[in-house]
């Protein structure tokens, strides 16, 4: 990784520790737009995205690190295989995921 997106992505790990999640998402993008080929950020992009940002977006990003880096790292199929799993339940009971949960995920 790039040392200034290096920086950026340390920046948005303490901004998320203190529960500034959309503080960490911009770090990480504009550390993503310093390094875009660095799966590590793809990665933890995704993840944040997953937990508190958009399905679709998570989606792609947590895809785009598959592709920068398939044998690293494991939480990039931790956060699918939840996004998934947690559609998969909703369908099967016939639950339809909240306007709130949908929006995030």
């Amino acid at each position: 990784m790039r040392a200034e997106a290096a920086t950026l992505y340390h920046e948005a790990q303490r901004a998320v520790e203190v529960d500034d999640f959309q503080q960490g998402l911009r770090l990480l993008r504009r550390a993503a737009n310093l390094d875009p080929e660095s799966a590590e950020l793809a990665d933890a992009m995704g993840a944040l995205l997953a937990e508190y940002g958009s399905r679709d977006d998570a989606r792609a990003e947590l895809l785009r690190a598959v592709q920068l880096a398939p044998d690293v790292g494991h939480e990039k199929y931790m956060c699918v295989c939840t996004l998934v799993w947690k559609l998969l339940l909703c369908s099967r009971s016939g639950l339809v995921p909240s306007k709130h949960w949908a929006a995030a995920h």
